[in-house]
């Protein structure tokens, strides 16, 4: 009998010691979603302006570097030619491109915040009186799921 005690204390010990403890406050609700999906979206336009910039930025440098190295083609001077015009343009362009997958994460975010939305409104309805048709006002509780 002790060892039946004794083994069933430890198989009660065991599995209430590997349990996860679900906590309230780390479920995600709709106003993380909400901020998570501002952030992203802030980001996003952070990226594509800086690489709008920047190629715009690199295609200046680029064009007067061509227009250079077109007129040495007609002089004797040569002159070494730097590829800032193009690292910068294709920096900007990866940045541009890198800001999508933001646009997409912000809107699919949004999405999920904006799934579920529950509210409280006055309705109205019409009913027979003695005297004719009244229109009363009744609260209804009105929940919306996007799919």
């Amino acid at each position: 009998m002790k060892k039946i005690t004794i083994l069933a204390l430890l198989f009660l010990l065991s599995t209430t010691s590997f349990c996860q403890s679900i906590r309230a406050e780390n479920s995600v609700g709709k106003t993380d979603y909400l901020k998570k999906s501002k952030n992203q979206k802030t980001a996003a336009w952070l990226l594509l302006g800086g690489g709008v910039t920047l190629m715009t930025v690199g295609s200046a440098i680029g064009t007067q570097e061509v227009v250079n190295d077109f007129a040495n083609l007609f002089t004797a001077a040569e002159e070494k030619t730097s590829n800032t015009g193009a690292i910068l343009f294709f920096t900007g362009l990866a940045s541009s491109l890198g800001s999508i997958p933001f646009f997409v994460a912000s809107s699919s975010n949004k999405r999920k915040g904006l799934a579920l939305s529950a509210s409280v409104k006055m309705e109205n309805t019409k009913s027979v009186n003695k005297y004719g048709m009244t229109s009363n006002a009744y609260p209804a509780l009105s929940v919306k799921m996007r799919l």
